[in-house]
């Protein structure tokens, strides 16, 4: 019976001690806890089942500007902005009430009354029999996050509107260089729509077959880190059309520094350097059409001057007629490069008057009957009184200068035509060029009125010119109130048109009263 007792004893002492080690367990539990609660930065709050606050931690202070004193016994209700209906609060306290988590975003109010954002997670906390005993609110102030949020939600607004209304190429892609941005202005340049731009491999589709390895290389050298950050190659539009792009490409990364892909924004340059070839050739040209003449002027006269040729004798004459047709050639030159510059720069200004179309045609196939009889061309001219209002010493220079281009590309033997019509509805006068020459492929028809174009940069060598004719004619024209066109088919001559405004009473009228203004 002994023996029982002391076992008995013995059993207690050590439940004795177990339930001593696990009152100090939770006692140091509860401490640790404590500690975690009064250190968090997020609001901690634990109310009673009616919502009444029964604690709640140092950041809630910080947060609220209430003091644990001033809320406890009170509610939530005490940090209500007034931006959420009565509905709002009570479908969070019955979702509660249901022993679920409710979890969303609060506008709330300080005790100093300014406003601020949180993000809220109200935990139900139950008994052994499973009814509501306390409420465990986590609380955390966003309104930083949403003030960063939004500024970054604006800049990136705006970078998407800068992109998409400037009139440069974007384009953006990923590591495997697919398409994952393509702007509008590309789109527009290329003809294509945003769905067949996406997704597409910009090297196999967007690229000239010689050009897509270079250029590959180059876009794994920039996901390398080590590369050019400017190049330029051509694209191709929808139609065939290669444009040719100088761009300045970067990496695009995530925040973790992990390489992603690619934004390159690209300038058309097509024109720039369309131009600058033309420019080119313009200078080469005019380089060869002043060496030429001046050789001979050179020539002619140290022949003279040392003796060797009389200018008496029929060879000197005739060394004296040369030099002095290359000056006439040379002048001819510098006035075409200077009138050029001053009619698209609109300082020429024009004496219209009263014309006859009849006497302007007559008086231009004067002036170059000699030029078609060396060529061995007919001028076959259909003149017609017609009165329109215009500047008649411009108006010839722009006939003789489309005539004298028909006569250069026209084959011995053959006809240029220079006729004039009235409109249907006898408003303008439309005159006509017409040859029989070679005449001008499709592509150039729009091109040949620019300044320094050649359709071909050797019939400046072979037939003389500057490529200045036509633009000054273009520039004559359009002062003038008209404007000027070409057709042609290869193999068959081709037609220069312009049209004019004919003379009204109430031009003169215009006129008289801005010549008495002056």
């Amino acid at each position: 019976m002994s023996w029982v007792l002391a076992q008995t004893f013995n059993e207690m002492a050590e439940d004795l001690q177990q339930y001593i080690a696990d009152i100090q367990q939770a006692k140091e539990y509860n401490s640790l806890l404590a500690t975690a609660l009064e250190n968090v930065t997020d609001a901690i709050e634990i109310t009673d089942r009616e919502a009444k606050y029964l604690y709640v931690n140092p950041a809630f202070e910080n947060i609220t500007g209430y003091t644990k004193q001033e809320v406890l016994s009170q509610t939530p209700a005490l940090l209500r902005s007034g931006k959420h209906n009565p509905d709002f609060y009570q479908e969070m306290l019955e979702t509660v009430v249901r022993k679920q988590i409710w979890h969303g975003v609060l506008i709330s109010k300080h005790k100093d009354g300014t406003l601020y954002d949180q993000e809220v997670t109200l935990s139900p906390i139950v008994n052994e029999a499973g009814l509501l005993t306390h409420i465990v609110g986590v609380k955390r102030d966003i309104t930083q996050r949403k003030r960063m949020e939004a500024i970054l939600r604006e800049a990136e607004r705006r970078w998407r509107t800068l992109l998409e209304s400037v009139h440069l190429v974007v384009i953006g892609l990923n590591r495997s260089g697919e398409v994952e941005y393509a702007n509008p202005f590309f789109l527009e340049l290329s003809g294509y729509t945003h769905a067949e731009v996406m997704g597409k491999n910009w090297f196999e589709y967007f690229l000239p077959h010689p050009q897509r390895q270079s250029v590959e290389g180059y876009f794994l050298d920039i996901l390398e880190g080590d590369f050019q950050t400017h190049y330029q190659n051509s694209i191709l539009t929808k139609f065939g059309e290669e444009k040719i792009i100088a761009w300045n490409n970067t990496l695009l990364q995530t925040p973790q520094g992990e390489i992603i892909g690619t934004m390159s924004i690209g300038e058309d340059i097509t024109e720039r350097q369309a131009i600058a070839r033309m420019k080119d050739e313009f200078i080469s040209v005019v380089s060869h059409e002043l060496r030429t003449p001046l050789a001979a002027i050179q020539g002619g006269l140290s022949l003279l001057a040392s003796g060797l040729m009389s200018a008496q004798t029929d060879k000197g004459r005739r060394v004296i007629e040369i030099a002095a047709e290359s000056v006439d050639h040379l002048v001819l030159l510098v006035n075409d490069i200077l009138e050029v510059e001053r009619l698209e720069l609109g300082k020429l200004r024009l004496s219209k008057q009263s014309c006859n179309a009849a006497e302007l045609m007559l008086k231009a196939q004067d002036q170059m009957q000699i030029m078609a009889k060396r060529a061995g061309i007919t001028l076959s001219v259909s003149p017609q009184t017609i009165l329109f209002k215009a500047d008649p010493d411009r108006i010839i220079q722009v006939l003789t200068n489309l005539l004298g281009n028909a006569i250069k590309f026209s084959a011995r033997d053959s006809t240029v035509y220079l006729n004039v019509a009235l409109s249907e509805a006898e408003e303008s006068l439309l005159f006509t060029v017409k040859d029989q020459g070679r005449g001008i492929p499709i592509e150039n028809l729009d091109s040949i009125f620019e300044r320094f174009h050649q359709v071909d940069a050797s019939d400046s060598r072979k037939k003389g010119g500057t490529g200045l004719g036509l633009a000054i004619c273009r520039s004559i024209v359009q002062q003038h109130g008209g404007r000027i066109w070409a057709e042609s088919a290869l193999g068959e001559g081709s037609s220069f048109f312009f049209s004019l405004p004919r003379l009204t009473t109430e031009d003169e009228n215009n006129d008289n009263q801005e010549n008495l203004g002056d």
